[in-house]
């Protein structure tokens, strides 16, 4: 199953995940409450805490020829959550882990973040 990573392109309640660089991607946005869709497919349903999608190619359609619904653990399995640093620290605090060891990379250079939280 390939991977989709978020963007820093929102719309409103949508963000834009790519499966790969050359790729136009999808727009997600999370439904706080259960909710039903008419799409292509015929009448979706959807749960709290599920995600309505829409193909990238309609972002400026009020009424998109092409959504779908995803369930919310299929969406957590399919698509990357990609956290901040700071993110990652608090996450793992959460967790009770004691120490972590994390390498950042960006486009030019690498570094390693090591924290002891006992």
């Amino acid at each position: 199953m390939s991977k989709y990573k978020p963007t820093n392109t929102l719309d409103g309640e949508w963000r834009k995940y790519i499966p790969r660089d050359d790729l136009p991607g999808v727009f997600a946005a999370r439904v706080r409450s259960e909710f039903e869709v008419q799409t292509s497919y015929g009448s979706m349903h959807g749960k709290a805490g599920d995600y309505l999608l829409k193909d990238f190619s309609d972002q400026y359609n009020e009424y998109p020829d092409n959504v779908w619904v995803v369930d919310k653990k299929l969406f957590n399995k399919t698509y990357i959550k990609v956290l901040k640093p700071e993110e990652v620290v608090l996450a793992a605090q959460v967790m009770g882990v004691v120490s972590i060891a994390i390498v950042f990379v960006s486009s030019d250079l690498t570094f390693p973040l090591n924290q002891n939280f006992s």
